[in-house]
């Protein structure tokens, strides 16, 4: 979800089904493959297991070695589960976007309700619909848990629901059938319940990350209890990246106290956490870890961690960390993405060595990686990323030097990326250039428009000024 959710912001939105295209290749991307998978993790919740299953083995029997499309899959779903699905798939491959859903709840004590109110606030046009969807709401009580599905069908909704007592937990698709966005802004009590009874692991992780908006010790008390208990380990994850959100000293040393727990991912995420304190013994306990972890990715996350701290000798530290052996480069990677941060003359001369035609690929996109943390370029950087964009042999590399371009909004490029959209042997680096391009021009035609705005405005004062001294 979150690859199709970047596509959609930060580059284009678009149907799933389109008929044009500027390239053919524009249609294998994240909107085709993330959220067209997640449509069909949506279709499976409304049809239920035993019916959608149903309905795929015949659809593959039925259609084997023939062509199809959309709506051949949606007319045999419809003749398996007997329900009317021409909306469903109206909105969820022939319109964009996603909904994105703020949800408030409070209980009604003369009733005995729970009362949700459902916005959905993402912005309605002829692309994106106001979306019609069943979701399970769902509350914990004295006498078990209750699933209460309702069908969402407006911008705005509220729903009440009978219970025998005040919920301990709420709930809104626990289990992420959904393909939306959800700001549901909730009690801490009612956290702490969520985080540690919800059955979906899910759910607890969300409780995790929402907790970092509390910076209370009975905060850092339940992320501690995650921390150390929990068996899933995004929920321990999310719980440690909460606490340092948080930033507390309390928070800090239960973090310093966690980097050797067990779980890899977990450790990674300790470790991340940690580049949100100023501390001297962080550079120790980390820059420890940079050489002796067994895990090349949490050695990796020591290396950024470092260099977002900023202190110590770091281009040392980082310079001897990059030379370790690791899988597919991923240390010397980080350790060059790293270098960017700190933004002096000899991490420059090592980010410009590695951009060499000859590193390790994975060098070379460090490198890059660590012009965009840098967020600019030198005149002799920018000649080598134009001569790498339209020159280089290795189409991983070209697509991070639009990565990095894209992210330092170097206005240099325009004429460069619109060569490349021409003339770039791979579709996707064409279709990439050319997007960049346009988002470039735009903005030079901004920055020239607020140029002459303010060359306007100071003309007026000059005149005003002047008026006023004749009176």
């Amino acid at each position: 979800a979150e690859s199709a959710f970047e596509e959609d912001s930060k580059r284009y939105r678009r149907p799933i089904v389109e008929r044009t295209c500027v390239y053919t290749d524009d249609f294998f991307d994240n909107t085709t493959y993330d959220k067209g998978a997640w449509m069909l993790h949506q279709l499976r919740y409304i049809l239920g297991d035993e019916t959608f299953l149903q309905g795929v083995r015949e659809f593959v029997k039925r259609f084997a070695k023939k062509n199809v499309d959309t709506d051949d899959f949606r007319k045999l779903m419809e003749e398996v589960s007997g329900l009317s699905l021409e909306s469903y798939f109206h909105q969820s491959y022939f319109k964009g976007g996603y909904p994105e859903f703020e949800v408030e709840y409070g209980w009604n004590e003369l009733n005995d309700t729970g009362d949700l109110v459902v916005k959905q606030v993402q912005k309605a046009d002829e692309l994106t619909p106001v979306f019609s969807l069943p979701v399970d709401v769902v509350f914990h009580t004295r006498s078990g848990r209750h699933v209460r599905r309702v069908r969402i069908s407006l911008a705005q909704e509220k729903f009440s629901f009978s219970l025998d007592s005040r919920p301990e937990i709420v709930e809104f698709d626990p289990q992420e059938w959904l393909f939306k966005k959800v700001s549901f802004k909730k009690s801490l009590s009612l956290l702490a319940n969520q985080l540690r009874a919800s059955p979906d692991a899910s759910s607890r992780a969300r409780a995790a990350d929402e907790l970092s908006s509390f910076r209370s010790d009975e905060a850092v008390g339940l992320l501690k209890e995650a921390l150390q208990k929990e068996q899933f380990w995004d929920v321990r994850a999310k719980a440690a990246r909460s606490l340092g959100k948080i930033g507390t000293k309390a928070a800090l040393e239960l973090l310093l106290g966690s980097v050797k727990i067990r779980q890899r991912k977990v450790r990674r995420a300790v470790v991340e956490a940690l580049s949100n304190f100023n501390d001297e013994r962080i550079l120790d306990i980390v820059g420890d870890i940079l050489f002796t972890e067994e895990s090349p990715y949490v050695q990796a996350e020591a290396a950024l961690s470092l260099a977002k701290i900023g202190k110590g000798n770091l281009i040392e530290r980082l310079g001897k960390a990059m030379e370790l052996p690791s899988p597919n480069s991923t240390l010397t990677e980080a350790c060059l993405e790293a270098l960017g941060y700190l933004k002096d003359s000899e991490a420059k001369k090592i980010l410009s060595e590695h951009l060499k035609y000859g590193k390790a690929t994975r060098a070379r996109i460090g490198a890059l990686k660590g012009l965009a943390r840098r967020g600019f370029l030198h005149e002799d950087e920018f000649a080598s990323l134009k001569d790498m964009l339209l020159k280089d042999k290795q189409f991983s590399v070209r697509d991070q030097v639009l990565t990095t371009v894209g992210e330092v909004a170097d206005r240099r490029f325009i004429e460069t990326l619109k060569e490349a959209s021409e003339s770039d042997v791979d579709p996707r680096i064409r279709r990439r250039s050319l997007e960049l391009y346009l988002d470039l021009s735009r903005a030079t035609e901004s920055v020239e428009a607020i140029s002459r705005l303010r060359a306007d405005v100071d003309r007026l004062k000059e005149e005003n000024v002047k008026l006023r001294q004749s009176l």
